[in-house]
């Protein structure tokens, strides 16, 4: 208060005629030690955000600042400019609060500006972190933690309302040759045409992912285990005209596909859904590859 009261040249706030007397260079000291004590608290939650880069610490570093010293500096040319004369009070008073909503109207836009890039920022780090912590880093793919959630989502509505759909397992019969003859960038990038396959000929609603290595998962949804076995064996000569051409010679592959059918009846998991699928699969690939199998209804045998 009586540093205000120097700087509106208002003596009854520092003069003799004050509660408390106090010279200018006092009052500074004073207000610097006010300043350092509060600054210097180890868990203080004024430090906390004062120096904080989360958008309520950008917000207090800069409105505390301009609430504090712009009303001040305002307050101050009102004074000078009715002394000076270049208006009466009534005109001063009118241009002090008008300044003073243009001051905070400014304020308010910068820091909702700087909230909303912040949280724009926010929401496209989380989708970044959605897309690696649900997709396949080489072929975009769902990865085999968000396939099984899908899965196990579709195995809850076909329990509660009857739907019917088919599982995919797919298998590459001649990655390790690829990977071993022309090197593992020819075997990724034929993982990733097998996933541009695989995404071009189903359908939107239904679900596609890489279970590992060169395993991929299939779920079609309304699929019956005719249906399918029909887009089982579509997928499979489809994928059988794959060609990457190399300086080495060019890459081809097959695959072995298990298909089991779920419906409401068979009270199947995740885990016991997909472990029928790949006996499946494992019994098309001993057969000699290049073809599907269907799953039989009894429990998965071991391998």
């Amino acid at each position: 208060m009586s540093l205000i009261g120097y700087a509106y040249s208002i003596p009854f706030f520092y003069g003799p005629a004050a509660a408390a007397k106090m010279a200018v260079n006092t009052g500074v000291c004073f207000l610097a030690l006010a300043l350092a004590l509060l600054i210097a608290r180890p868990r203080g939650r004024f430090r906390a955000l004062a120096t904080t880069t989360d958008p309520g610490g950008v917000m207090v570093r800069r409105m505390i600042p301009l609430c504090l010293i712009g009303p001040l500096v305002l307050g101050w040319l009102h004074l000078r400019t009715i002394q000076w004369g270049v208006f009466d009070d009534e005109v001063g008073t009118w241009w002090l609060a008008a300044a003073t909503i243009a001051g905070l109207v400014a304020m308010m836009w910068w820091c909702a500006g700087t909230l909303s890039t912040a949280d724009r920022e926010r929401r496209a780090l989380e989708l970044q972190l959605f897309e690696l912590a649900n997709r396949d880093a080489l072929t975009g793919l769902f990865n085999r933690h968000r396939f099984e959630e899908e899965l196990d989502q579709f195995l809850s509505r076909a329990r509660r309302y009857g739907a019917t759909g088919s599982l995919l397992v797919l298998d590459l019969d001649r990655l390790k040759p690829i990977n071993d003859a022309l090197g593992h960038a020819t075997g990724d990038e034929m993982l990733c045409a097998v996933a541009a396959v695989l995404t071009g000929l189903v359908r939107n609603s239904d679900v596609v992912g890489r279970l590992g290595g060169d395993e991929f998962g299939v779920l079609l949804l309304e699929a019956t285990a005719a249906d399918a076995a029909d887009k089982a064996d579509n997928l499979r000569a489809a994928l059988a005209e794959i060609r990457i051409e190399t300086q080495d010679g060019h890459a081809w592959t097959s695959v072995s596909i298990g298909v089991a059918a779920v419906d409401a009846t068979n009270e199947l998991n995740c885990s016991e859904l997909l472990g029928r699928a790949d006996v499946a699969m494992y019994r098309a690939k001993r057969a000699g590859g290049n073809r599907l199998a269907l799953a039989q209804h009894a429990p998965p045998l071991p391998i």
